[in-house]
């Protein structure tokens, strides 16, 4: 396979990885709208979350065939396998932060407003921030093939953990002493969860930026 053949189809499969993430990151910025801004047209900004679900899932299908195409006709090698094989993984990862994003909202959209909850809703924001971050990092980082900037993103895993602990850990406590709030408190607590696994996702994308750049497959490994 010649280098100039390759690089054509690897810079068509970047673009369907890019669009995959552009749509992450629209939905994540609506979720949070949607959270946090309490928009009169709420209704109308989940179903266009909505149709970014459905459009992922449309693009993680094309992409995939596509690269299996390659695989079984070009049998790449060497840097040139990892890069599919990486475009593969990062596409799996990009679908499933569709899939948490729209979850996100779903349970955005039932939350109760409360003031008791304001301690736990800003650190949540704050939480909203840094996955967003992460995510716009770790598809830099593929993009570009950014070995630096995709080691930045790992590290940022940790903060992301940190934060989710601590405000379900605050929700915890809030319910201990104001049981009315159990169902809120028990949604906040499962956009958390949701928003780390989005970390988590952004996390494996960026592994595999190491993994195309080093052939070293640094995953479940920690980072020094």
């Amino acid at each position: 396979m010649s280098t100039k053949f390759f690089d054509e189809r690897l810079g068509h499969l970047k673009s369907l990885i890019a669009s995959m993430g552009g749509c992450v990151e629209q939905m994540l910025k609506e979720a949070n709208m949607i959270i946090f801004k309490k928009p009169s047209d709420k209704k109308k900004i989940y179903q266009i979350i909505q149709e970014r679900e459905i459009e992922i899932d449309s693009l993680q299908v094309k992409l995939g065939k596509y690269c299996y195409r390659i695989l079984a006709v070009q049998s790449p090698v060497a840097k040139d396998l990892r890069a599919i094989l990486s475009i593969i993984s990062a596409n799996t990862s990009l679908e499933r932060m569709g899939d948490l994003s729209f979850e996100i909202a779903k349970k955005g959209r039932e939350l109760k407003e409360d003031p008791l909850l304001e301690t736990s809703l800003d650190c949540l924001e704050e939480l909203f921030v840094h996955i967003s971050l992460m995510v716009v990092d770790c598809l830099d980082a593929f993009i570009n093939e950014d070995e630096k900037l995709a080691r930045h993103v790992i590290l940022q895993d940790q903060r992301a953990d940190s934060l989710k602990d601590k405000i379900c850990l605050e929700l915890k406590t809030c319910i201990l002493k104001n049981k009315e709030l159990i169902d809120t408190c028990i949604q906040l607590v499962g956009v958390a969860e949701k928003l780390e696994r989005v970390g988590d996702q952004a996390t494996n994308i960026a592994e595999e930026v190491v993994f195309l750049q080093t052939g070293l497959d640094i995953k479940h490994q920690e980072e020094k």
